[in-house]
């Protein structure tokens, strides 16, 4: 089964070269480690950590990896432009600036609520202001799983950052888990920018 994409933002996203992207994208379904995919998605952090945020995190060289390989189509990826997105890093509150070609959503961009995260994390997408369901189902088997989004549970920062993750579980609800929880295997659902 192909993978679907829909539209969640047009002129939302800072371009790396300056204004707005035209249209934001994201995976309609999770991409899984099942099936037919060429590469296996685990979870958000090997060996249980996250302590560098999501940049430097395994589920960022997962999606990467999905972007670099041949995995996604070629004529799309020469259109993707490169866009600045909020994350967090270690000992920080505030989400800082980092350059992606393909991300993860976070949660403020899916509800407008922030939860531990931070606040300057992104803003709500025009698509899940009006569209509240946050399930989506595996390409491969089309059934309901749960996906990583980028953000972290910043909630004890005395313990360290990646103390926990977020992510959205099979019945839509975007749940944290606890840091022992950071290698569960879930999918991931990347969005991306032309």
């Amino acid at each position: 089964m192909p993978h679907k994409v829909r539209i969640i933002g047009f002129n939302h996203d800072d371009l790396v070269s300056g204004g707005k992207a035209g249209i934001t994208f994201e995976f309609a379904n999770v991409i899984t480690d099942k099936g037919n995919e060429k590469y296996v998605v685990r979870h958000m952090a090997w060996g249980g950590q996250y302590d560098s945020g999501y940049v430097g995190s395994g589920i960022y060289y997962k999606v990467n990896d999905f972007y670099d390989r041949d995995i996604m189509d070629q004529g799309l990826k020469s259109n993707i432009k490169k866009v600045i997105k909020g994350v967090q890093a270690t000992g920080k509150k505030e989400a800082l600036p980092s350059e992606l070609n393909c991300f993860l959503l976070g949660t403020i961009e899916l509800d407008n609520n922030p939860r531990n995260s931070p606040h300057n994390e992104g803003k709500l997408y025009t698509y899940y202001k009006y569209n509240h369901d946050l399930s989506k189902t595996s390409a491969v088997t089309e059934i309901k799983k749960s996906y990583w989004l980028r953000s972290a549970n910043l909630s004890d920062m005395s313990l360290h950052f990646g103390s926990s993750a977020y992510f959205v579980n099979e019945d839509g609800g975007i749940y944290s888990t606890l840091k022992s929880d950071l290698s569960t295997d879930r999918g991931f659902s990347p969005a991306f920018c032309i």
